[in-house]
């Protein structure tokens, strides 16, 4: 038989190349079988390196509530968009679509990317947000769209009452930081705890599987406030009627429960929506009961006389001679607007008499005033901590002139802030004992033990000159003058300022207080109203602050429940229930 030759060569060239190959084969084979079995572990966690992550799950962020369980501040489930800037730069067709989508400029986005493709150390990164606090719905149809984005939920706060509490309550940055108000003075309370997952996805981010929940998110702690929803609204509501008519430059209003001194209402306006991110501006979100002082003029007289009643110096009925309607005090003079000569005690309270109470002043030790500006809380932060809060301006009483001494007594050369005016006139309401003010609600067994500032028969007599302050031929009549006012006895002070400019007193600009408490044979709220540069030929205390106080109290103690103390409406109301006269 003829031996067979093979056409592509010599029988040994050809065996050679088989065993190469088949010594290529067995390598293959043995580093199969070798990865396999000795480095499987080993192959399998570089693989999860690959595709597994472990991604935080956001915490939601503590409720804030009003005392009657009102929602003021929650937290509300969103998604925030996000893409790798070196990938998605590489797709302009789906640049182009986002930035469509968002209603943003495709040259601007890129532009974003570009700028954060590395961080400061020049490490790369590879997560961007393009979008943040969208609902789901709306993300997850824009991720379905657009191949290189992707979602991640999160939370935003939300503010249901808007610019009604937003000063009191503050806001928050994008990662639910407090920034401003409650939400920075209680932010490590309202803060969560993030959790964390391991799961698996693709390299271009899409999850295939939650492989377990490593730790699970912590909700914040949740936080009830004094503050009471209705009274807020009733008293911006009477601000905002209040500045149509006056267009003052700000005004503010802050009600305390004249038993525990639990703030009801603060508002300041001009104010802005929290949830509007271009309102959160100092200018409308400050809260100026808090952050601004202000001289309070002769609204101080109360303390004044209640520091020489309490020192038994005078009485209610003590005669003070106010002729000619001027005296003289150091090298100044001291001055009323009209000329009430023989006045007492309580009349000088009544008239506003700027005369009478110097010379009251005059009869006891400075000491004595200054020890009662103290022990009231003036010229000292209050307890609550809020931020931006401001102590005043309380100089050193017994180094004065008596010039100075005087015009002190009736509220110039002291600056005060609504809430530590509303605080002081607390003490009064609430016979002489101070309790700390607070915006957190307190539970009963909780309550802070007070400190007696004055006798209770000092508060009382206070609270009887407050009272003919608003009686016919006082300064503060339209205080009584509002809805369900007639139902109740009230007390209260008026005070104008002149405001301090560099070099003096601004002869045109003025600032109108009221401070009052209702109702008086049992004081349940007090209030403190101040108007900053009333415009018009009305600026007095008594015709732009009052009428605030009027409109607000009566139907706030209508609310709480608090029974008619005035002797005619008690009478009138036996008649009604029983059906006699």
């Amino acid at each position: 038989m003829k031996k067979f030759v093979s056409p592509y060569g010599a029988t040994p060239r050809r065996n050679f190349v088989l065993f190469l190959l088949g010594l290529f084969a067995c390598t293959v084979l043995y580093r199969i079988v070798y990865l396999q079995t000795s480095k499987a572990d080993d192959i399998i966690m570089r693989a999860n390196d690959l595709f597994t992550r472990t991604v935080t799950e956001p915490a939601s962020r503590g409720t804030i509530v009003d005392r009657n369980d009102i929602p003021l501040a929650v937290s509300t489930q969103v998604n925030s968009l996000w893409v790798n800037p070196h990938q998605f730069e590489q797709m302009p067709t789906e640049m182009h679509k986002l930035a469509s989508v968002l209603g943003q400029s495709e040259k601007k986005l890129r532009k974003r990317l570009r700028a954060n493709k590395y961080n400061s150390k020049g490490e790369r990164i590879n997560f961007v947000y393009v979008k943040r606090g969208l609902a789901p719905a709306k993300a997850k149809q824009i991720t379905d769209s657009i191949p290189g984005v992707f979602s991640q939920s999160e939370y935003r706060r939300y503010y249901p009452a808007g610019d009604i509490t937003a000063q009191i309550v503050g806001y928050n940055d994008p990662d639910q930081k407090g920034l401003a108000g409650i939400e920075l003075l209680y932010n490590d309370w309202l803060s969560g705890t993030a959790g964390s997952s391991k799961i698996v996805r693709s390299v271009h981010g899409q999850v295939f599987e939650i492989l377990e929940e490593i730790k699970p998110p912590v909700q914040g702690g949740n936080l009830k406030l004094t503050i009471d929803q209705r009274f807020q609204y009733l008293t911006y509501m009477a601000l905002l009627e209040m500045a149509e008519k006056f267009s003052p430059k700000s005004a503010t209003a802050v009600m305390l429960d004249a038993k525990t001194a639990e703030v009801l209402a603060m508002v300041s306006i001009p104010s802005g929506n929290p949830n509007n991110p271009k309102e959160r501006r100092t200018s409308l979100l400050k809260n100026r009961a808090i952050t601004d002082a202000f001289e309070p003029g002769s609204v101080m007289k109360a303390f004044a006389v209640a520091a020489a009643l309490d020192a038994g110096l005078v009485s209610p009925y003590t005669p003070i001679n106010t002729h000619p309607g001027y005296m003289k005090a150091h090298k100044n003079l001291v001055k009323d607007v009209h000329n009430y000569g023989r006045l007492n005690v309580s009349t000088v309270i009544k008239k506003s008499s700027n005369v009478g109470t110097c010379k009251i002043a005059l009869r006891m030790p400075k000491i004595k005033l200054q020890n009662m500006y103290e022990s009231l809380g003036l010229g000292q932060k209050s307890q609550i901590g809020f931020p931006g809060e401001s102590a005043g301006i309380m100089h050193k009483i017994t180094r004065m002139n008596d010039f100075d001494y005087c015009t002190n007594a009736y509220g110039y050369g002291i600056s005060v802030t609504a809430l530590q005016l509303a605080q002081a006139f607390a003490v009064i309401a609430n016979d002489g004992v101070k309790i700390p003010a607070t915006l957190e609600k307190r539970e009963d067994a909780l309550q802070p033990e007070g400190v007696r500032v004055m006798s209770a028969r000092t508060a009382r007599q206070v609270r009887k000159m407050l009272k003919s302050a608003v009686s016919e031929g006082g300064t503060g009549t339209q205080a009584t003058t509002g809805d369900y006012m007639s139902d109740y006895t009230v007390g209260g002070k008026t005070g104008t300022v002149h405001k301090a400019i560099k070099g003096g007193y601004a002869k045109k600009k003025y600032r109108a207080i009221f401070a009052g408490m209702a109702p008086l044979s049992d004081p349940r709220i007090v209030m403190v109203v101040m108007v900053d540069e009333p415009k018009g030929k009305k600026y007095y205390g008594g015709e732009v602050a009052a009428p605030v106080f009027a409109k607000v109290v009566g139907k706030a103690l209508r609310i709480l429940g608090v029974a008619p103390d005035r002797k005619d409406m008690r009478k009138k109301n036996r008649i009604i229930e029983t059906g006699f006269n």
